[in-house]
């Protein structure tokens, strides 16, 4: 048997979260709803062939043993139980456990801020569902997407994000954020190591964590889909001239928001003429599958605050371009929330790599979202955008998962990490050069510079976002002949006025680096922080003054 213990204080929701937890499960397995609406029971349902109890019960010793009678009674495969946090209900359980050489799991019990009562309901769903994919992986192994794998400085631990494949479009997906050793990563069932864009079976508590789900019915369809999606978009594509952008308009003054997303990228540059404006937007997170808190209403403040500074309504605003800078949840996750507010729409222009295969059920969702807008779209690439307002320093052509996209007479190359697809796009208004790297590694500045594509712009920028998150994987260090100087960093840094880091300070191992923080900290009043704002920091390119807000 395994056992399951939702640990918590009294009052904090235990009795909704197992409540919720029942409902999915009887929902699932009977299409019809159980709602117990607070109240506690003891129930033993079948599910995907295991017999499952659960008893929310758990605020004193008596309640528990009765729980541990009933378990017993059922012949339970898997048990959860509710128990306070220390004490005899405690005891209880671990002693059950011991006894009977029972696997035991604590999981503690989210709880939101006291007068928090819709965010609490929110948190109680989302432990119920986590709760419940925990026990599938038990049964079956559940079925995620290889979203992200970094690595953590040089001891070979690699901080994982797998998304659940159930979810699509907007909304909070499964998340697991794991440390694996390089060994675990081996240990998927195939003979290459687990990478980005697999799609792996989780196992829970077992010796053999993961098995390979490539050939899965649910992740061949992903793919399919994603494939198609992107060739549609595809189609609408800008080239050539078409793709330059040139400033038709005096402009009068240029700002830039940088939004506080948690763990994600999110910025905004507004430039300002006589009978108009210009709203461009460089990555769009608004949900930290970290630390699973929304960020949107930060988004809302700063689009707010800029319609007030343009004197229209909200919903009249527009992003007239929208720059991706690569696939990973955590820089493309607030589209859905654009799209759906209509910001952007069908004369948007949007800058993205869709000849990099990417199957996640979040872009799948999105790329359909974007389909419907019928926005235009740009191959973010030097051949397109070498000249003009935006500019592309990398990638150099164009990029591809593996070989079989290719294409007779194009120029490409193919990429393993997805970080190191990251578009360094270069913003040029009014003088001004902001500098925007995505994620771009230390094999992606090697790559810039080895081949003779270190635009001097680079040595030329003003404003530059630091890369992944103020990591030291995203401090490049590799040489650079551009005038000499010895890294990018030295040539981005070299007449800097603002080095600005997106991000959540410890999200995960490395983030931020205290090597990232001294090198930008040993210029005096360079470096700014969008995770002390309020809801985001504005930046003026003329005066290089920076506004928390």
């Amino acid at each position: 048997m395994r056992v399951i213990a939702l640990s918590g204080r009294g009052n904090v929701g235990k009795t909704h979260c197992l409540g919720h937890m029942i409902n999915l499960i009887y929902k699932e397995t009977t299409g019809c709803d159980f709602y117990l609406e607070g109240h506690d029971t003891r129930i033993t349902l079948d599910y995907h062939g295991e017999r499952i109890s659960i008893c929310t019960w758990g605020d004193n010793a008596f309640e528990e043993q009765k729980n541990i009678d009933f378990i017993c009674c059922e012949k339970a495969d898997i048990a959860i139980v509710a128990t306070r946090t220390k004490g005899d209900t405690v005891e209880i359980v671990e002693r059950f456990c011991e006894e009977n050489d029972y696997k035991l799991k604590w999981v503690e019990k989210y709880v939101a801020s006291f007068d928090d009562l819709s965010g609490q309901d929110y948190l109680n769903k989302l432990q119920a569902e986590q709760i419940l994919d925990y026990v599938r992986g038990l049964i079956d192994g559940q079925l995620y997407y290889v979203d992200s794998i970094s690595s953590i400085g040089d001891d070979e631990q690699y901080h994982v994000i797998l998304l659940g494949t159930e979810s699509s479009g907007r909304g909070y997906p499964r998340t697991l954020s794991l440390t694996l050793n390089s060994n675990l990563l081996y240990s998927f069932g195939v003979e290459r190591r687990m990478s980005e864009d697999d799609f792996v079976l989780y196992h829970p508590d077992s010796d053999n964590l993961f098995e390979n789900g490539n050939e899965t019915p649910t992740a061949l369809a992903l793919r399919e889909e994603s494939s198609s999606l992107q060739q549609e978009l595809i189609e609408n594509e800008l080239r050539g001239d078409a793709a330059v952008v040139t400033m038709q308009h005096d402009i009068d003054w240029v700002k830039s928001y940088h939004v506080k997303v948690g763990h994600g990228n999110c910025s905004l540059i507004l430039s300002k003429y006589a009978n108009g404006y210009e709203l461009w937007m460089v990555d769009c997170s608004t949900y930290d599958y970290l630390n699973r808190c929304d960020y949107s209403l930060d988004l809302y403040h700063c689009l707010k605050d800029i319609a007030d500074v343009l004197s229209i309504n909200l919903k009249d605003l527009r992003i007239s371009r929208f720059m991706l800078t690569h696939t990973h949840f955590d820089h493309y996750n607030g589209l859905s929330y654009l799209i759906e507010h209509g910001w952007i729409n069908g004369d948007t222009v949007v800058y993205a790599n869709l000849y990099y295969k990417c199957a996640s059920p979040i872009w799948c969702g999105i790329l359909k979202e974007l389909n419907k807008t019928k926005c235009r779209i740009v191959e973010p690439v030097p051949d397109n955008l070498k000249r003009g307002a935006i500019r592309v320093y990398h990638p150099e052509c164009r990029l591809y998962k593996n070989n079989s996209g290719a294409q007779k007479g194009v120029t490409y190359r193919t990429v393993s990490e997805v970080n190191n697809t990251s578009v360094v796009y270069g913003i040029k208004l009014k003088d001004k050069i902001m500098v925007l790297p995505g994620d771009l590694e230390r094999k992606g500045f090697d790559e810039m510079t080895s081949n003779g594509f270190c635009s001097k712009d680079l040595y030329n920028a003003d404003y530059y976002v630091i890369s992944h998150h103020g990591s030291l994987n995203g401090h490049g260090t590799m040489p650079c002949n551009l005038y000499g100087v010895r890294s990018p960093l030295l040539c981005a840094s070299n007449n800097l006025k603002k080095a600005i880091l997106m991000g959540r300070n410890y999200a995960y191992a490395g983030i931020y680096s205290p090597i990232v923080l001294r090198y930008w900290s040993a210029m005096h009043n360079v470096l700014v922080y969008t995770e002390r704002a309020k809801y985001y920091l504005e930046l003026s390119w003329a005066s290089g003054n920076v506004t928390y807000k």
